[in-house]
């Protein structure tokens, strides 16, 4: 069977060289078919993709710029994110942030890579545990609409 490359390379090649599937649990493998990416029209889904979920629901797309405790914050409405594993997971906090940025530029949507979306359930870093995502778009705005 061949595989297509796209400029960045095979999907294995990628996974092998970020260390996915080499080790002791290569018997696991990942179910794809079960991990559906789905916008619906303006709100925000389960994944993050690096622009402020809260200006989606507005139809906006906001950058979100990483401040000076190392959270991402939307440069519009102070919605912060917390990265805990790339690729993984993104937290967005249940407090907004003040916009005090990092003088370098670094924004979300040039490193994020479609983590799931989940909410703060404990006051420290991991900032969700035990791990737990959104559900629908649904669920993702009821819990923006109740940060202050």
């Amino acid at each position: 069977m061949k595989q297509k490359k796209n400029a960045k390379g095979s999907l294995a090649d990628r996974m092998s060289s970020a260390g996915i599937g080499v080790g002791k649990n290569t018997s696991k493998k990942i179910n794809w078919s079960k991990i559906k990416k789905v916008r619906s029209g303006d709100k925000p889904d389960q994944f993050w993709n690096g622009y402020c979920p809260e200006s989606e629901l507005h139809g906006k797309k906001v950058r979100m710029r990483l401040n000076n405790w190392d959270f991402y914050e939307s440069e519009e409405t102070g919605l912060q994110i917390c990265i805990n594993a790339l690729g993984v997971q993104a937290v967005i906090l249940n407090f907004r942030g003040t916009g005090q940025f990092r003088e370098s530029e670094n924004y979300a949507d040039e490193v994020v890579v479609s983590e799931f979306l989940s909410p703060q359930n404990i006051d420290r870093f991991p900032f969700n545990e035990p791990t737990i995502i959104f559900k629908d778009s649904e669920e993702t705005e009821a819990y923006i609409k109740s940060i202050k």
